[in-house]
């Protein structure tokens, strides 16, 4: 009967070792999950700053082309209008009867 003991208390304490040393890798990996997500998560956040910062730079100046382009647009239209002789009329005059 003290054999037996020896074996049980053998096969008890090899089993919590295995137990323990499972449960402390489980805890490291998580710990190894959790600082690539935190890094994952700051790369992104960086990345998503970055483009939303040339987006709205290019916006600005895309909005301050497109201003000019109506302008020249318009001042080719006046000038056109001068060359061929017609007068812009912006006033409405009313029609007499």
């Amino acid at each position: 009967m003290g054999e037996n003991w020896n074996i049980i208390l053998g096969v008890f304490g090899t089993g919590m070792v295995i137990l323990t040393t499972l449960w402390r890798f489980a805890i490291w990996i998580q710990q190894q999950f959790n600082s690539v997500k935190e890094y994952v998560d700051k790369r992104f956040t960086e990345l998503e700053t970055k483009v939303v910062n040339k987006i709205e730079y290019h916006e600005k100046h895309d909005d301050h082309r497109f201003s000019e382009i109506h302008n020249e647009i318009w001042q080719l239209k006046v000038l056109d209008a001068a060359r061929s002789g017609i007068v812009m009329n912006t006033r409405k005059e009313p029609v007499e009867a």
